[in-house]
């Protein structure tokens, strides 16, 4: 029988794992080459934190082992004895079942090719074919190894994508990393996971962060189990999912129930954003994404003051909707908002440095503290305080934060090099999120283009590891400098999603069928678009014409009673226009181009 060695990078002498011997690479160097391939001349085999349990998993590495045709080159899993029956310590894909062996010549082996995620899958019979190849399997704690079904209630707890590298299930923080490509390909996916947040809310109205616990545990022993910290980026993104629901999505009577049926418990969720802002009007002392930088500590950080101003302005947006109708409580978020708006300014704009502080009592630059404008751009609520600020606090990120591998974390807390912390590392939403917000103020698209490719580009062209795109990767001055440091297969590069519509400009309401355009870039180009469901391409000549073409649709064709580009729509007679997959409107780009309109077959609605 073979006995499979796992390659582990780091320091440190060889030490046992799982009764198998685990050798360590002895330098930085060799733990470079591990990425391609080998460490210490042996073939390397990616690990993570999930496992999978029983005569399933041992399956699955055979099956490996065939598809891959690599049998016999020793060095597939870190297999063991556990409680008489076979353990198998497998690869995933930020939850996802996957492994992935690579071997000196560069060969990579992926299940995911051959297994998208079930819950990606909209046929029954699909997903089922997918769990039968056994990667589902997991073990409860005490109990017997038993396959994780979808339950009929909550088809959310497919959603293993949420799970990262931990057994943590859909955590509402983490979700805005990734709710981008979600809503656009799947929108059906969300009201599952919007029903299970509302029905784990705190009775103050606070949205849990996650709905089920776990973290670096076992599995927990039931789903929809709510738990988690007291966070600044969930209860009020519950808020913002749900507008982005009744914004996005075409078919009315299904928005405006949901909209209907949840707005009690957004109502709720905004309530406690106001609350927790009573002292100062922004929220005190919360947890965040960047949970690595403890900005709970502080009684406000920036991050979480602009989650909450993101939360009243999509709250009132949802209170003066049709379904909702609450002038009153719209006329309280317009007052929430112009309060935070005033704390902003004074807690944590620094006028004479041009930038916002990270939190109160210190003057550190946080690289990524605008996310949440990000969001509040693509989904058209506008500024949440000033172009003018962000532009500017943008460029004292750039000038004071940046280094060759991506914006540092924070500066100006601690002096660097500070030592391998939160602070000195580069978190993969701080690059892209900074190209969004440029883009949308009128910053030149080179320049924002090559913020995102210094990121991205390391990862891909010389850590060649586009396959594990890590949350974190390593600062400055502790000898791990751009080099992969925490939480595999994570999400948040997926930010960059928003940098396709800061591009085009893109605005769009499903419920008035109106989708305008202010692009980015000059002169001719080519542009994805993304409404749910439903992906097409803008693109500009060089003769000024602008064609919008639709590539690809769900159920339903793309309608639209309002178009244009720049503020110029196409010529009367046009409008209103039903796109179905290979169709296209295409008309004069400005003034003095030549007017012209093509329907490819297209007919006017009625």
């Amino acid at each position: 029988a073979r006995r499979p060695v796992a390659i582990v990078c780091g320091g440190g002498a060889p030490r046992r794992r799982d009764g198998r011997l685990a050798r360590r690479c002895s330098s930085a160097a060799s733990c470079r080459a591990a990425r391609y391939g080998e460490c210490n001349g042996e073939p390397r085999l990616v690990l993570s934190g999930a496992r999978l349990y029983g005569r399933a998993g041992w399956q699955l590495l055979r099956l490996l082992e065939a598809r891959s045709r690599l049998r016999g080159s020793g060095a597939h899993a870190a297999a063991g004895q556990r409680g008489g029956g076979r353990r198998a310590r497998l690869g995933f894909l930020r939850g996802d079942p996957l492994l992935a062996v690579e071997q000196p010549a560069g060969l990579a082996w992926r299940l995911a090719a051959q297994l998208p995620p079930p819950h990606a899958l909209g046929d029954v019979a699909r997903r089922r074919a997918v769990e039968t190849v056994g990667v589902v399997l997991v073990r409860k704690r005490g109990q017997r190894a038993q396959r994780w079904r979808e339950a009929p209630r909550a088809p959310h707890a497919l959603a293993w994508g949420a799970s990262e590298p931990s057994t943590n299930l859909l955590r509402a923080f983490y979700e805005p990393s990734r709710h981008i490509p979600y809503l656009m390909l799947w929108p059906d996916a969300l009201p599952s996971k919007m029903r299970a947040w509302a029905a784990g809310a705190m009775p103050d109205g606070m949205i849990q962060e996650q709905l089920a616990c776990g973290c670096m545990d076992g599995v927990p022993p039931r789903l929809d189990a709510p738990c988690g910290r007291v966070m600044g980026d969930v209860s009020s993104m519950f808020v913002v999912y749900l507008l982005e629901w009744w914004r996005w999505t075409a078919d009315e009577p299904s928005a405006a129930s949901l909209v209907v049926e949840l707005w009690p418990a957004a109502r709720a969720a905004a309530r406690w954003q106001m609350d927790r802002s009573a002292e100062s009007g922004l929220p005190t002392r919360l947890v965040d994404t960047y949970d690595g930088l403890r900005l709970s500590r502080y009684n406000v950080s920036c991050f979480s003051a602009l989650f909450h101003l993101l939360a009243m302005a999509a709250a009132r947006e949802l209170a003066l909707s049709p379904p909702v109708r609450d002038a009153a409580f719209a006329a309280e978020c317009d007052a929430a908002l112009a309060r935070g708006r005033a704390a902003m300014d004074a807690l944590l704009w620094v006028e004479g440095r041009g930038y916002y502080r990270s939190y109160t009592g210190g003057e550190a630059l946080m690289s990524d503290s605008l996310y949440a404008q990000v969001l509040a751009d693509t989904l058209g609520l506008g500024a949440l305080t000033s172009d003018a600020q962000v532009t500017r606090h943008l460029a004292a990120v750039l000038q004071r934060n940046d280094s060759p591998y991506g914006l540092l974390c924070q500066t100006g807390r601690y002096p660097l090099p500070a030592g391998a912390g939160a602070d000195n590392s580069i978190w993969m939403m701080a690059n892209p999120n900074w190209a969004s917000l440029s883009l949308r103020r009128g910053g030149d698209p080179h320049k924002a283009l090559s913020v995102v490719n210094k990121t991205f580009g390391w990862v891909r062209d010389t850590l060649a590891d586009q396959w594990n795109v890590v949350a974190v990767y390593g600062g400055l001055g502790y000898g791990a400098e751009g080099l992969p440091a925490a939480n595999s297969h994570y999400g948040y590069h997926l930010v960059a999603w928003h940098l396709l519509f800061a591009l085009t400009g893109q605005v769009y309401s499903a419920r008035s069928r109106s989708l305008t355009f202010a692009p980015a870039l000059r002169g001719r180009f080519e542009l994805p678009v993304l409404v749910p469901a439903v992906a097409a391409t803008l693109s500009r000549g060089s003769d000024g014409e602008c064609t919008l073409a639709v590539a690809a649709a769900g159920s339903a064709s793309l309608v639209l009673h309002t178009l244009s580009v720049d503020g110029v729509a196409p010529p009367a007679g046009v409008l209103p226009v039903k796109l179905a997959p290979g169709q296209r409107v295409s008309w004069g780009g400005g003034a003095g181009a030549r007017t012209k309109v093509t329907l490819s077959s297209l007919k006017p609605v009625d």
